[in-house]
């Protein structure tokens, strides 16, 4: 495939798929930028949905460059996060995000982990140490349980990262890796499956494909010193490095490539076919499957390539900025409401006839948060943000414990006495003058939680001053956002609701 063009020079925005979307062409992030017009196309940029390419490499005449060489952004690097997409279409599909001059960060679910780039211009390229295959699949590079074991492939170090190395394309589609690997490769893919591996089309099930094996590439890391940042020198905690498979380089950058990203999809044949090859004579190329479900970071200013486990769901608001271009999220939780009085909790057997009046009884108190926002990795949790305003509030000691479902639990220790058990006993059970729930904040559902359920609470003020959980009215349903299906395969990628009306109608 090739093209022809002839240099020329425009002003570059930013834009969406509607022009009105786009960044003010007069504003400060408008570059002067020299592109290819074209004037002659052979091969797939004929046929292929992209009619042509934009590198990204370090070059001068790259977009990420000119952007940094005339001031429009703070730093010499962009990222690219790409999107486990469940679908195809010849008109294409949204897949993912571009960043430049830092990292969006918040539908990231593991820390970025930090590669070296080895090369000095040009293709950003690591140095690939090590080849794993990993039994009964799993979407993540940290294994769902013992029953997913991990074999070594044996390589040449030398011939795998020669030439030119192997580099970081994300303009090619697939993977391909030296050809000395693919005797050793096969030997443990048949060990771990039973069959030859090659790039056949192959039909089969949705359940046998996700129990396909998981490939493991471990790239040497940007430093041989653990960063603290992602959890010091307790390397099996932080998710994307290798840890024990490595215990030489436990710090190395682990990129899983799950059966969902390595096999392609035919719609019109039902057919899967492998996409990793090996037929480079130097060196190779970790394409944009292997890049799937993943925040990449080219950092050419720090000469390192960071990898994070991401959804890449495109979220509009960008107004919650971090250092160096990362965004962060908090959990959001809402008012609590009290769902278990002191009163309620405390033994009050001994309060007997208003003998033991300052007698003092021991209690808890619970109260139930809903969910607004649950964050993400890089913010805050829900329990984090739970105790942190517990602590700015002056509270004392307190458990809280946050389902899944949309809502949040905080226990709190109590102490009460015979008689205020009895007087507020009798105020809480009566509803404030003119109360109503939304005096409370409740009546609305929660966001749709990590468990696809969200939860709604009936809050009632009463004449304690306290709003009271009605704990009959407590509901949870199931919910659906895209990014449960892309976290899930197994899931049904998207939930349309319809609301028909019926003219001329009897019920």
């Amino acid at each position: 495939s090739s093209w022809e063009a002839f240099q020329a020079v425009d002003k570059l925005f930013v834009g969406g798929k509607q022009l009105t979307n786009a960044i003010d062409p007069s504003g400060s992030y408008v570059a002067d930028f020299v592109f290819g017009c074209q004037t002659k196309e052979t091969g797939l940029f004929v046929t292929q949905l992209a009619d042509g390419i934009m590198g990204m490499s370090a070059h001068p005449a790259t977009l990420p460059q000119v952007l940094y060489e005339q001031g429009k952004i703070e730093h010499n690097m962009f990222s690219l996060c790409v999107r486990r997409e469940l679908h195809v279409s010849k008109q294409g599909v949204e897949a993912g995000r571009l960043t430049f001059g830092g990292i969006d960060m918040r539908s990231d679910t593991s820390p970025m982990v930090y590669a070296r780039n080895v090369a000095k211009s040009g293709w950003f390229t690591c140095f690939v140490k090590n080849i794993y295959i990993r039994e009964k699949g799993g979407q993540s590079a940290k294994a769902d349980g013992r029953h997913q074991v991990t074999q070594k492939v044996i390589v040449d170090l030398y011939q795998m990262n020669s030439g030119k190395g192997v580099i970081i394309d994300s303009g090619t589609t697939d993977t391909y890796l030296h050809k000395s690997v693919a005797g050793p490769f096969d030997d443990v893919w048949r060990k771990v499956t039973g069959v030859a591996y090659s790039n056949i089309p192959l039909r089969m099930s949705k359940k046998d494909l996700l129990l396909l094996p998981t490939v493991l590439v471990q790239l040497t890391a940007y430093e041989d010193s653990p960063d603290p940042s992602t959890g010091g020198h307790n390397f099996d905690s932080v998710i994307g490095l290798a840890a024990d498979l490595d215990p030489t380089s436990p710090q190395d950058v682990l990129l899983a490539i799950p059966a969902m990203h390595y096999m392609e999809y035919s719609p019109s044949k039902g057919t899967y076919t492998p996409r990793i090859y090996f037929t480079e004579s130097q060196g190779g190329v970790i394409g944009s499957n292997a890049m799937q479900g993943h925040n990449v970071l080219f950092d050419w200013e720090n000469k390192r390539i960071g990898f994070a486990e991401s959804s890449c769901e495109y979220q509009k608001d960008a107004s919650q900025s971090a250092d160096n271009g990362a965004v962060n999220s908090d959990c959001q939780l809402g008012a609590p409401s009290l769902t278990v009085s002191c009163s309620d909790s405390a033994d009050l057997s001994g309060c007997n006839n208003n003998k033991n009046s300052n007698k003092a009884m021991k209690g808890v108190e619970v109260w139930t948060r809903i969910v607004q926002s649950p964050g993400l990795y890089h913010g805050l949790t829900c329990e984090q943000v739970s105790a942190a305003e517990n602590e700015a509030n002056g509270g004392g000691k307190m458990d809280v414990q946050c389902d899944g479902r949309g809502i949040c639990r905080e226990v709190r220790d109590c102490v009460i006495t015979c008689a205020n058990a009895v007087a507020l006993g009798s105020a809480g059970d009566e509803p404030a003058p003119g109360n109503n729930a939304g005096s409370c904040g409740g009546g609305t559902w929660s966001a749709c939680d990590y468990t696809c359920s969200q939860t709604r609470i009936n809050s009632v003020l009463m004449n304690d001053g306290k709003c009271h959980e009605e704990k009959a009215l407590e509901f949870t349903r199931p919910c659906h956002v895209q990014a449960c299906g892309r976290s899930d395969p197994c899931r049904v990628p998207f939930v349309v609701h319809a609301i028909l009306k019926l003219r001329g109608a009897v019920a």
